[in-house]
């Protein structure tokens, strides 16, 4: 009898959907400018590529689908290297299509990625840490982005009208919006951001040119682009500011739930539920809480009791409909299966009792957008109801 020949089991021997799903444990390919390495040595793929044939095939398309570029002080020279060599390989630039920048200075590096679109095609997804400054027509060449996400950074109206033809999820957190003179309209509006459905927003500075005469300052967000989006993410600490100058709550339609993120706070800061409100006339529905971290506050706050804070924070806000917190929470005290554990227990009854809904998320989980998806399934479990009850 013929006896096959059998592989011995290792990587080879898998199919590449696995083989794919162990390396996206691995951290994403990264460039480092200024330190002298080549961006092959950053990136634990390349290791991998070079150990077979099969890997180095099943690697290929994965292996710049995220760049991370760190430019710090002095890297021009760094810059033009790792610019011309996404030039000469052109299989890396195809690839990449998440892209992130930190410490990117577009004052003086500006002329080598001017190109942009050109030399990073395919890019959907930009973020941009700590870069400064930047205007609005930069940021448009990349064309096919999605999704974009700003920190720690300053930006500046175009000097020219652009669009964002497809970009429809953004971030911005500690952002530094800076207006120029006579300028009456808002700063993102349908006609730059045609296709945005999800926004999230941090704390949010608008520098106003000072200008005698006034009638009235734009939001930074128009009414009509606010009409259009079907998912909001907030910072409770940043209500006041983020509704007077930057986003008129007023425009958004009954289908699209503003969730309000909170972080719990020890100590004193239970004492001010005040200072964690939105302004006058916008309600309160939804919220996200999540605990602090103890390390950051005094040693008086040691005994801090989440308990405590959540429900001096649930009860200052009385037209709440849904508020999630984390699962840690859901479960002190030995929580058993689906049920809160016996500290959160009591006030789990008490908000079910005024009709708030008290659950729990689970912070690790993958969302929808910038919000957890048990609040995505909250609302859609309401509008059901709605749906039922027309009938």
């Amino acid at each position: 009898m013929q006896q096959t020949c059998q592989l011995p089991p290792g990587l080879d021997t898998l199919p590449s959907e696995l083989i794919l799903a162990i390396l996206a444990h691995l951290p994403p390919p990264h460039i480092s400018l200024g330190n002298g390495s080549a961006p092959s040595q950053r990136n634990p793929l390349f290791a991998v590529q070079r150990t077979s044939k099969r890997l180095g095939a099943v690697c290929a398309p994965i292996l710049w689908d995220r760049l991370e570029m760190d430019i710090g002080p002095g890297a021009r020279g760094e810059t033009s290297r790792v610019v011309a060599q996404l030039r000469a390989y052109r299989e890396r630039a195809l690839g990449c299509r998440k892209l992130r920048l930190e410490s990117f200075d577009w004052a003086f590096l500006l002329p080598c990625v001017a190109e942009g679109e050109r030399l990073l095609p395919d890019v959907e997804d930009v973020e941009l840490y700590q870069t400064m400054p930047m205007s609005l027509d930069v940021v448009a060449r990349f064309r096919k982005q999605r999704s974009l996400a700003v920190d720690y950074s300053e930006l500046r109206p175009s000097p020219t009208h652009v669009t964002f033809a497809h970009l429809a999820r953004m971030s911005l957190a500690d952002v530094l919006i800076r207006l120029v003179p006579f300028q009456s309209s808002s700063f993102f509006d349908t006609s730059t951001l045609p296709s945005l459905r999800q926004l999230r927003l941090g704390f949010i500075y608008v520098e106003r040119p000072s200008r005698s005469g006034d009638d009235g300052d734009a939001p930074v967000f128009s009414p009509s682009l606010v009409e259009q989006l079907d998912q909001v993410h907030l910072e409770l600490s940043h209500a006041s500011s983020l509704c007077a100058d930057v986003l008129p709550l007023e425009a958004l339609t009954p289908d699209a739930p503003v969730l309000w993120h909170a972080a719990l706070a020890p100590g004193r800061a239970t004492t001010r539920p005040a200072a964690r409100r939105p302004p006058p006339g916008v309600h309160l529905a939804f919220l996200c809480v999540t605990l602090p971290r103890l390390s950051t506050f005094e040693e008086d706050d040691a005994e801090f009791d989440p308990v405590a804070s959540l429900r001096a924070l649930v009860a200052a806000h009385p037209y709440l409909r849904l508020a999630l917190v984390p699962l840690s929470l859901w479960q002190l005290e030995h929580g058993a299966g689906d049920g809160p554990g016996s500290e959160l227990a009591p006030l789990v009854a008490e908000c079910a009792a005024r009709g708030l809904a008290l659950r729990p998320y689970d912070p690790q989980r993958e969302r929808e957008g910038f919000v957890p998806r048990e609040a995505v399934q909250f609302w859609r479990e309401e509008k059901e109801q709605e749906e039922v009850g027309r009938m």
